[in-house]
């Protein structure tokens, strides 16, 4: 995914705790199924090894990588007189190839005629190496960014201007939000050319209004019928494979970028520690567990952590139960009958890890009490919402 294709080793700063540094490197001997050289990584807890790393591969550039590549007597002069010249100032741990492209980086701003894949390639290496973002996050970019390319026909940064920019906002038959969250993926990219790579002078989207998308509508969420349904749906697709993420998904409220980093406890007081997501852990929370949760989750065999479900499994699901999805349906069902129970805008806020002002802007639909009751009454093995069991079949 780099930007060049022959290897030089570079060092990122990662948010693993264990070892938080990365050394990546491309070997141009070997190849992955896409046909680009093969991306080689190795992590380090300590960025002193690592920095010794990264230097050790770059040292190895002059003779290693150049199978089948004939050098002739000027240009091997030429490469040893530059490496002595770089070592006699103090620069051993500086390789050529390095040396000529952030040379070209830096000087050949005016030369707009680079080729766009190579830069989207490497803007998604930045995001997900040295700023950390999340796979899910770097998808969306990817999928965002070259769907934009191919409509404008993008071909080189010469082709990155403003008016590409104006048809992100005005695309017909696209909902404002999805409009907002392309101009904000391709602003990201823009903003990786103008400053960290340096290779645009001015910044395309500046100044250009995203779509307003319309807050405090009516929200979707579930009936409480309809989360019984739900929750049958899935305790039966796949022996109850999904039911604890769909249970912790509905009683607990967590984002989709937060589930995978979503602990559950279940002594004296059941708790779910909901860490990370798309937030980097200003969000980190402890919510307890309902009574209904706790049930649920037994049935499903009281699991520590839950997987993100997949959007297969997801679909079956909610065909068995008869209903639509939607973004953040379960998340919205949540803080809506928290709310309708506890009246409490301040603790749901707490509970759902965001702003009281985010809740009635974007999450919170209005409903009574006694819909948030018959929500907080599902248990498995009752028949309806009546609170009779179900008799043995």
């Amino acid at each position: 995914m780099a930007d060049n294709q022959t290897g030089a080793a570079k060092l990122y700063t990662t948010t693993r705790k264990d070892t938080p540094y990365q050394v990546m490197h491309r070997d141009p001997t070997r190849r992955e199924k896409s046909g680009r050289a093969k991306r080689v990584v190795k992590w380090f807890a300590d960025k002193d090894e690592a920095v010794k790393h990264r230097d050790k591969i770059n040292e190895q550039l002059l003779t290693e990588g150049a199978v089948g590549v004939a050098f002739d007597a000027g240009l091997r002069g030429d490469a040893i007189a530059a490496r002595r010249e770089l070592d006699a100032k103090g620069h051993m741990g500086v390789s050529l190839l390095w040396l000529a492209q952030n040379h070209t980086a830096t000087t050949a701003a005016a030369g707009l005629d680079r080729p766009i894949g190579p830069l989207v390639e490497a803007f998604l290496e930045h995001k997900e190496f040295a700023e950390g973002c999340s796979a899910q996050t770097v998808t969306n970019l990817e999928t965002r960014v070259w769907a934009w390319i191919e409509r404008e026909k993008i071909a080189s940064l010469q082709d990155v201007r403003r008016e590409n920019m104006e048809s992100l906002r005005m695309r017909p038959g696209v909902s404002a939000h999805g409009r907002k969250n392309d101009m904000n993926a391709v602003s990201s990219f823009c903003t990786y050319l103008f400053d960290e790579r340096k290779l645009i002078t001015h910044h395309p989207l500046k100044g250009l209004k995203r779509p307003k998308t319309v807050t405090g509508g009516k929200k979707a969420i579930y009936t409480p019928e309809e989360c019984e349904g739900l929750l049958k749906a899935a305790r039966g697709y796949l022996k109850g494979k999904w039911l604890g993420t769909i249970v912790v998904m509905l009683f607990t409220g967590p984002r989709p970028s937060e589930l995978k980093e979503t602990h559950l406890t279940y002594g004296k007081q059941p708790l779910a520690r909901i860490e990370g997501g798309k937030l980097r852990g200003r969000a980190n929370r402890l919510v307890k567990l309902l009574p209904a949760a706790t049930a649920w989750l037994r049935v499903a065999g009281s699991p520590a952590k839950v997987e993100p479900i997949n959007a297969k499994a997801r679909a079956q699901i909610m065909k068995l139960a008869g209903l639509k999805y939607s973004t953040d349906v379960l998340r919205h069902s949540f803080i809506s009958y928290r709310l309708a129970i506890t009246k409490n805008a301040g603790l749901v806020a707490i509970e759902a890890g965001t702003s009281e002002d985010v809740i009635f802007t974007n999450y919170h639909r209005p409903l009574p009490t006694g819909d948030g009751r018959r929500w907080e009454a599902l248990r498995p093995g009752r028949q309806g919402l009546t609170g009779k069991k179900s008799r043995p079949r």
